[in-house]
């Protein structure tokens, strides 16, 4: 039997008793210009007097028609809202066959999915008498299912034995049958049907309604169980390759491929796909965050305090407030707070609060509605619900502005928030950790910072030493940065001299860590061979003493070197010229200068 391309298209009869199929859109929407109704009773003209397979579905409301069992499918809506739990999405497949036979009490009922190359059908799933054949399929043009696909719309057949010659050899043989298209996410993939082996089951138009009822609410579970069996398959791949890779260059290109991917399937998915792509992006970092950790150096009494707090406090879900100056190294504490805390296994979400305006800051933490301002094209989680039982991380809280700061005290007090534009509220779950380089008591008692919003913030307060206060790890800082730059930048330096040593340690390192990391990486660029000279550190750190410590420092080598440099320095290496000024002879400057190993 032909098939119509479009729902215009008319059939010629066919010999050997074939009927033609009649136009598939009501005629009164080509006079009235009304849209047809799809795939319902009307959508079928009433089919020719002559004998053939095709019966138009219109025939179905002149039967007489069983009541609604709305129970019943109340129960079959359940039952496949179930199956979206199975391990195997072919299950809910399997409980739409099973609900349409004996919803419409059909003798056999079945799902007929196009293979990749659009010219065959498999058949996943049959109940009944026909469920012997489950697991075969046909080509596309051998029966009535490519008929239904290509006109898109439900059809009714009497003995289709008669068109398609090879269903005589299926038994039991069809008396009638009930064919609907079954569309998922906007596609045809393929048909439902219901069938009746003898006279003593005739279809009417509540079987075709309960049908088209359960298809679209199956197609619905069946894609959305695809999505979440990709997603599972997608997160569980990821905790593998956490696991298995103990390379970190290695894991983040895995990661960086496994987001290409992730981004093609989900970018569909709406505003939730957000969500998860951040998500991906916190792993990665957790990754690179771990690798840094073991290299973590706190061996001043300072800093071993510091740790102690922080795994004191790392357990509980008690706000944290880290203060300190800028490049402590504050954002490191919170990372070691979430990474020992039950949330670790949560995303940890940063952001500055400081680099953002107000309007905008509101929008990355609580999130917007569609069409909330301009440019809103789409709902957006903010950072409260993306870290979900996570942790949030607030850094320089103390440049927050007052409208924000009363709408951040409401979402840690009430624990929910609500988006931009938005009617209703979220529950939130996320630890709040905070960190400032400002004296917040201070900022509160003089009426630039919210007191209430200062309390419920420092329930516990972790004070950063500066640089300045732990020399004692600044040997150990600086073989680790020289290390690392070295790698970095493909420089063969391995050390300092201990002259370098000297002048950092004397330094006074306003900038503290990261300061210093700065300082070493610039002289490993500039380094003529395998140690670090004093000449290659920046001029700032050995021209200029800690002032503070001038009185304190009565090492007269150190202070001696350091003037040496200085006049050498000034007078752009002339050893003569230099050595007028320190009041000395050439022949004792450069005596000394080789001992203090300033000979480039």
């Amino acid at each position: 039997m032909a098939r119509p391309h479009n729902r215009d298209t008319v059939i010629p009869h066919q010999p050997g008793g074939s009927s033609p199929v009649y136009p598939l859109r009501p005629a009164s929407s080509a006079v009235s210009g009304q849209p047809a109704s799809g795939p319902a009773v009307d959508a079928v003209l009433r089919a020719s007097a002559r004998p053939g397979s095709v019966i138009s579905t219109l025939e179905l409301s002149q039967r007489s028609t069983r009541p609604p069992d709305h129970e019943s499918e109340n129960r079959a809506l359940v039952a496949l809202v179930e199956a979206m739990t199975a391990a195997s999405s072919d299950r809910i497949l399997e409980t739409l066959v099973e609900t349409a036979r004996d919803l419409c009490r059909a003798h056999s009922a079945g799902l007929s999915l196009l293979e990749e190359d659009q010219k065959h059908f498999r058949w996943p799933a049959i109940a009944g008498q026909w469920a012997p054949h489950l697991g075969g399929g046909t080509p596309r043009d051998f029966g009535p299912c490519g008929t239904v696909l290509d006109c898109g719309v439900p059809l009714l057949f009497s003995h289709p034995e008669r068109d398609f010659p090879y269903l005589a050899s299926v038994t039991p043989c069809i008396d009638e049958g009930l064919l609907i298209p079954f569309d998922v996410n906007g596609q045809t993939v393929g048909t439902i049907w219901i069938v009746a082996h003898d006279r003593s089951r005739r279809f009417d138009a509540e079987d075709l309604r309960v049908l088209t009822n359960l298809a679209k609410f199956a197609a619905a579970a069946y894609q959305t169980r695809l999505s979440m069996s990709a997603l599972m398959k997608a997160n569980q791949e990821l905790r593998e390759a956490t696991s298995a890779l103990t390379n970190a260059n290695v894991l983040t290109k895995k990661l960086n491929e496994e987001k290409r991917h992730l981004q093609d399937e989900l970018l569909a998915e709406g505003a939730s796909n957000d969500k998860r792509l951040r998500e991906l992006d916190l792993l990665r970092a957790n990754v690179a965050r771990q690798a840094t950790a073991k290299h973590f150096i706190a061996g001043s009494a300072g800093m071993q305090e510091v740790l102690e707090l922080a795994a004191c406090v790392a357990p509980l879900d008690t706000t944290v407030l880290v203060c300190g100056e800028s490049g402590t190294g504050k954002e490191f504490i919170v990372r070691l707070i979430h990474d020992q805390s039950p949330r670790a296994r949560g995303p940890f979400v940063s952001i500055n609060c400081a680099a953002l305006t107000e309007t905008l800051l509101e929008s990355e933490l609580f999130g917007h509605v569609r069409g909330a301002f301009t440019g809103a094209v789409r709902d957006k989680a903010g950072l409260f619900e993306v870290a979900g039982d996570g942790t949030l991380f607030l850094d320089e809280i103390g440049e927050m502005a007052p409208t924000m700061q009363a709408k951040l005290l409401r979402a840690l007090q009430e624990h929910e928030i609500r988006r931009v534009g938005a009617e209703r509220t979220v529950k939130i779950n996320a630890r709040v950790v905070a960190a400032t380089n400002r004296d917040l008591r201070a900022a509160a008692g003089a009426g630039t910072f919210r007191e209430d919003l200062y309390f419920r913030l420092g329930a516990f307060v972790i004070t950063m030493p500066p640089l300045r206060e732990r020399r004692d790890d600044i040997p150990a800082l600086a073989y680790e940065f020289v290390r690392r730059s070295a790698a970095r930048v493909k420089r063969d330096v391995q050390t300092l001299s201990a002259e370098a040593m000297t002048v950092l340690m004397n330094y006074h390192w306003p900038g503290n860590v990261r300061e210093l990391e700065h300082a070493i990486e610039r002289a490993v660029i500039v380094a003529r061979g395998t140690s670090i000279k004093v000449r290659e550190l920046p001029p700032e750190v050995f021209q200029k003493p800690d002032d503070g410590d001038t009185e304190d420092n009565l090492d007269l080598q150190a202070q001696e070197r350091a003037m040496i440099a200085r006049a050498l320095e000034r007078f752009r290496g002339n050893r003569r010229q230099a050595a007028d000024a320190l009041k000395i002879s050439p022949v004792t400057l450069w005596r000394k200068m080789k001992e203090y190993e300033l000979v480039e």
